[in-house]
């Protein structure tokens, strides 16, 4: 089984997700993450390339402590549909069958085929693509549908404190969970599912701010008591909001 590490949060729900979508180069929305083995506590590439770019940490506004940040480590089913693009053969396939029309990937298209890609820049580093590839920063896999996911675990990323005026850090350590976790069955998410329909039917929200606030803490708060969701209420409003209005 291929196993993941993806950083930035503890508990996959769904509907919280937004769907792929083309952004030039790279992709916005989906899950992202990178290749990783549970043995290795103290190496991941993506955290190792963040270790010497130390900045993404210190300005991503949604780490209240950039020291501690929350990951969850996923293990894939063993049938999930991944288009791997390791070599120049395989990106040149992927771009004659899902064009952008920019000579590029059309991610939106690939998704309906597929439940992620895979792209692995270290061996395709000298591709006539590579310009485009290195934005990718590190080896890297994109999920279009959760629900590929076996299970997943939580997982804590613990950064030794260090000096911000120095742009890199060097001591980390990964810390996963053992519990198994399961992406939920889809009326877990019925509640959720409701309300993006009924904003759905509206191109401008007929209500003024106030409502709006007190129905997103409102939504916020039965995750969090009803679903066990572990994200403060603030984020949760933050990711809902998101899903609204990115329709």
């Amino acid at each position: 089984m291929t196993t993941f590490l993806n950083v930035g949060t503890n508990q996959i729900i769904p509907e919280l997700f937004s769907p792929i979508q083309n952004n030039n180069v790279k992709p916005i929305g989906g899950l992202w993450a990178t290749r990783h083995n549970i043995e290795n506590i103290y190496f991941n590439e993506w955290i190792d390339y963040l270790s010497i770019n130390a900045y993404i940490l210190l300005y991503k506004r949604q780490y209240k402590n950039p020291f501690n940040i929350p990951a969850t480590f996923i293990t894939l089913k063993n049938n999930a549909k991944i288009f791997t693009v390791a070599n120049e053969i395989e990106l040149e396939f992927l771009l004659k069958d899902y064009d952008d029309g920019n000579a590029w990937i059309d991610f939106e298209a690939l998704s309906k085929d597929y439940d992620g890609i895979f792209i692995s820049i270290r061996q395709l580093h000298n591709s006539k693509f590579y310009q485009q590839l290195k934005k990718f920063a590190v080896d890297t896999l994109i999920l279009f549908n959760v629900n590929c996911i076996q299970y997943y675990q939580k997982a804590e990323i613990e950064i030794a404190p260090f000096d911000i005026y120095h742009p890199y850090f060097i001591d980390y350590e990964i810390k996963i969970n053992d519990t198994k976790e399961f992406i939920p069955d889809p009326k877990y998410n019925q509640d959720i599912s409701k309300i993006m329909q009924l904003f759905s039917n509206y191109t401008y929200l007929p209500i003024i701010d106030n409502q709006l606030s007190e129905i997103l803490n409102s939504l916020a708060n039965k995750l969090s008591i009803e679903y066990e969701y572990n994200k403060e209420n603030e984020s949760i409003q933050k990711l809902l909001t998101r899903k609204l209005f990115n329709k």
